[in-house]
């Protein structure tokens, strides 16, 4: 239903449409003391990469001078899933990945793979026209994971490995990468591996954040949070000693591993190791009161794919998530889970849950791809398998915030603050008569575990006001409130909620100084009526109230102010479009 059709002598006196403009009216002032995520919707980096094809089968898709090629031996895990590549010792011998993993002049590339010998050898490896030249790696007996980075071709060709003698190599899980550094094998078949991941942003200090959906690419306006903490110490070092309790007997950390949600090569592995019937997690311990805390990690599958987060010294309370499915799986002891995509399979997982006045102990661990709901959190791992884990979050909310990394402190981020004042709002203000049109969603809130209202968009102050938001209580009823400073002349309407978290809602006030109607999401409108109100302000606060203790925790996407109340109809109009 156009708007322009059934208003065609209504026109807005400020429009803010964040989600399609990307950027402030000149007329607000914003402030946020700190730096803070966002995505943009367009910066991806590359994630992960393996220029040979048939990596796991070199008797396919590879080829070989003057060479034997054996499978089914003995790889580094105690499978049968390595290769044995015998050589004539005339110099030019060798293999090579017949439609994949050549290399280009100028760009860099890097290399790794598993080796060993029957006896000393030394492997040569370079490419065809001797532009990629890693030189001679000395191989022994024992498997190697050898790896060759940042060589830059100055010609075009195929990588070759060369044995210099006709001692036995063997060869497992080979990759070759376009870029610096070497990340976690991906295994190929008949197509080269390239994946890129939505790149996570850092928005400066007083800089507005015009956040975008990471997998979808949907605009999703002005990010308006409130200030919060991240509880918890070095958020991406899972072996560092703040994390330790685990990581000497229970889990292999590896760092570095893989390619992160911020787009750096900071995502580490924590892999389950031999120990028998218990559980595989990094812990760490912090002081909480009897309030909500909402604990996020963001997590990707790897061999593994089943994750849990667990408070473990007093509630016992915990949560399970299947990263492939991209869902929560069980909710335990008063634990709530949520789990949302944010690109390349990586998910962010969060437990929310009342804690206890103690030393909380939260963990973060990974389950066997088998376990279903109702099983134990405890297992034998194979030293092997695992997932990828980075960001681990701690905060005294009854929701998760944007992503606030830490090193050897907690750190606070501060919250986004909008507003308009003077004439930037008198200019467009009629205190007599108005109509407000806001899209918005809110971010997660879980009923029943506390929390705060949140506001939606705020005129004047404490003792002379509009205000809109949604409520704290379990339905989350959208609320519209003038006050002049008399109880006798408050107006107050709920237009009930159940708002579904993360996802648009539209709702539109018509007020004036004796009635307020309202409705959301094209339903029925309803009224209320009130004393004689002096409306007169000079302020508006978007995304929050005059006190800065009611904040959105969401996404403005577009506000409308009318110079009029306008009727039912339109309202319905508005918010049904």
């Amino acid at each position: 239903m156009s708007i322009n059709t059934n208003y065609p002598n209504l026109r807005s006196s400020l429009l803010l449409d964040f989600a399609n403009a990307q950027q402030l009216d000149p007329r607000v002032t914003f402030s946020r003391s700190t730096t803070a995520p966002y995505y943009d919707g367009k910066t991806s980096v590359l994630a992960e990469q393996n220029l040979f094809v048939q990596s796991e089968n070199l008797l396919t898709g590879w080829s070989n001078i003057n060479c034997t090629i054996t499978g089914s031996q003995t790889d580094p895990i105690g499978g049968t899933t390595a290769f044995k590549l015998v050589c004539v010792n005339g110099g030019n011998e060798g293999i090579y990945n017949t439609t994949g993993g050549n290399v280009s002049t100028g760009l860099t590339y890097s290399l790794s793979a598993w080796f060993k010998a029957d006896s000393a050898v030394t492997l040569n490896i370079n490419s065809t026209a001797g532009g990629f030249t890693a030189g001679n790696l000395s191989l022994t007996t024992a498997w190697q994971y050898l790896t060759i980075t940042g060589i830059t071709a100055t010609n075009s060709g195929a990588v070759w490995f060369k044995p210099t003698s006709t001692v036995a190599v063997y060869m497992w899980h080979p990759q070759l990468e376009q870029r610096s550094s070497v990340t976690a094998y991906n295994a190929t078949t008949t197509t080269a591996i390239t994946n890129y991941i939505p790149q996570l942003l850092t928005a400066p200090i007083n800089a507005p954040r015009f956040d975008f959906n990471p997998t979808t690419g949907e605009s999703l306006g002005l990010l308006i949070e409130q200030s919060s903490t991240n509880l918890f110490t070095y958020s991406q070092l899972f072996n560092n000693s703040a994390w330790a309790a685990y990581v000497a007997t229970n889990v292999i950390i590896t760092a570095t591993s893989n390619i992160a949600p911020d787009g750096t090569q900071t995502a580490q592995s924590l892999i389950a190791d031999t120990s028998v019937g218990t559980s595989h997690a990094v812990r760490q311990g912090v002081v909480t009161t009897a309030t909500s805390y909402a604990c996020s990690v963001y997590a990707k599958a790897n061999q593994l794919n089943q994750i849990f987060i667990r408070e473990g010294n007093y509630t016992g309370a915990y949560s399970t998530f299947n990263l492939t499915a991209g869902t929560v799986t069980s909710n335990v002891l008063g634990g709530v889970g949520s789990i949302t995509a944010v690109g390349n399979g990586w998910y962010r997982c969060t437990l929310v849950l009342t804690a206890t006045a103690n030393t909380s102990r939260f963990d973060i661990g990974v389950l066997p791809n088998s376990w279903v709901s109702g099983n134990a959190l405890t297992w034998t791992g194979d030293g092997y398998s695992g997932i990828y884990i980075w960001g681990a979050q701690l905060e005294a909310l009854a929701f998760p915030t944007s992503y606030i990394a830490t090193t050897s402190a907690q750190v606070t981020r501060a919250s986004d603050n909008a507003t308009m004042t003077g004439t930037n709002f008198s200019s467009w203000y009629n205190a007599s008569q108005s109509s407000l049109y806001m899209d918005f969603d809110i971010g997660y809130y879980v009923s029943g575990l506390g929390g705060t209202n949140q506001g939606l968009v705020c005129f004047g102050t404490q003792s002379n006001r509009i205000l809109t938001y949604v409520g704290n209580y379990a339905s989350r009823p959208i609320t519209g409130q003038l006050y002049d400073g008399t109880t006798s002349t408050a107006i107050a309407l709920n237009l009930g909620g159940n708002l579904t978290t993360n996802t648009s809602v539209k709702v539109a006030f018509a007020f004036n100084t004796t009635t307020l109607t309202g409705t959301y999401n094209g339903l029925a409108t309803n009224t209320v009526t009130g004393g004689n109100l002096n409306l007169s302000l000079n302020i508006m606060y978007l995304g929050y109230r005059f006190d800065t203790s009611t904040y959105l925790n969401g996404h403005i996407r577009k506000f409308a102010y009318y110079p009029q109340a306008v009727t039912s109809a339109q309202l319905q109009a508005l918010t049904g479009s």
